[in-house]
């Protein structure tokens, strides 16, 4: 935690400012970053120093490391990170590889696990790795890269964090990965917690003992209006102890990871921090946002709506919605509030509705109110 610190207090000291085209804001970038980040003793690289979010960031790497190529699927796994570059993207939408709605095209895990060879063939680089390592061999070539740039144009970005070399020292397996460009105080977090956990799974998967990440950043910068923020706030608290990353001792190949795997197999322990800290940032960064509460309980609903039986909520509505009156409010607070509910949760509800309507139209009370 201290070394993101001191990245962060080395770019406001030395730093200088330069102009993204792209996002038309100033940043203060330095060049040439190393973190460190010890998987042996599972010292997790969340950041401590603001209330943080992983989730997210391994939902991705799954992804990646399946190979897909699509943010529907990103978004089934527990992440919403393609989805703006997969459709918002202007230049992406009006460019003719794209194959519609949440195609991302080939990009990151696509290179990674289908690299097109000019025999018109691929090459499944995670699957060489992955075999080599399990045998216990290192050719000084472990290389899973996801920059192709005879590619670039077909797809929606260009990677960023794009390189990663796995080497075997007996059996103590290490990673360095490499990455172009960094904004530091909102995708680093993110960044840092792949590059941790993707030398931990797979060490996990080739039976190795997890020894060191090395992550190594060329451009680290952060932006003009996350300056005040950063030195006035962050930097001025003090960070806990590093949580632990728990893995599933299920997850044992390649294979697992591509089936069955999940965000439910993967758990932090002891992770303290701060007070969330809210940054805008590049528009490319990953970093995971906790939803906001109508978010939140919408979505704590529509889990307990899947665990329920559609008597259940038939019995519920009934139950706690018998006066005429109350069960039109209950439905409109259904369709309006939360409009993602299942589609058969609605028609229950609708049911139940119109058949209380009926029970309360024909009571006595009702004729002498008219």
């Amino acid at each position: 935690m201290l070394q993101y610190l001191n990245l962060c207090q080395r770019i406001i000291d030395d730093g200088k400012w330069i102009l993204n085209k792209r996002t038309g804001k100033k940043c203060l970038t330095i060049i040439d970053a190393d973190m460190v980040y010890n998987v042996a003793k599972n010292e997790f690289p969340l950041i401590t120093t603001r209330k943080s979010y992983w989730k997210s960031a391994i939902a991705e790497l799954l992804g990646y490391l399946r190979g897909y190529d699509n943010a529907a699927d990103f978004r089934a796994l527990g992440t919403k990170t393609w989805d703006a570059n997969a459709n918002e993207n202007q230049s992406w939408l009006k460019n003719p590889a794209r194959q519609g709605k949440d195609d991302m095209g080939r990009v990151y895990g696509v290179q990674g696990r289908s690299w097109a060879k000019p025999d018109g063939t691929v090459l499944d680089q995670l699957n060489k790795i992955v075999d080599n390592l399990t045998a216990s061999v290192d050719d000084r070539g472990e290389i899973l890269t996801f920059y192709n740039p005879g590619e670039f144009e077909l797809g929606c970005l260009r990677p960023c964090m794009h390189t990663h070399t796995f080497s075997l020292v007996d059996n103590e397996l290490f990673l360095t990965s490499y990455q172009r460009s960094c904004d530091v105080p909102l995708g680093l977090n993110f960044n840092q917690i792949q590059v941790f956990t993707l030398l931990a799974l797979i060490a996990q998967i080739t039976g190795k003992k997890p020894g060191k990440a090395y992550h190594k950043i060329v451009n680290a910068h952060i932006y003009e209006d996350q300056i005040t923020l950063m030195r006035d706030v962050q930097l001025k608290r003090k960070p806990y102890s590093s949580p632990r990353l728990v893995i599933n001792p299920e997850i044992q190949s390649l294979r697992d990871i591509e089936t069955w795997a999940s965000l439910e197999d993967f758990s932090v322990e002891g992770y303290q921090h701060h007070d969330a800290i809210e940054m805008s940032g590049d528009d490319d960064s990953m970093d995971e946002v906790e939803p906001p509460p109508r978010d939140r309980q919408r979505r704590d609903r529509q889990r307990k709506n899947k665990r329920r039986s559609n008597t259940e909520r038939r019995e519920e509505v009934e139950e706690d919605s018998s006066p005429g009156e109350v069960v039109v409010v209950t439905a409109v607070v259904v369709v309006v509030v939360d409009p993602l509910v299942r589609e058969e949760c609605l028609c229950d509800v609708m049911s139940t509705l119109f058949r209380q309507c009926q029970q309360f139209m024909s009571r006595d009370h009702v004729e002498s109110s008219r």
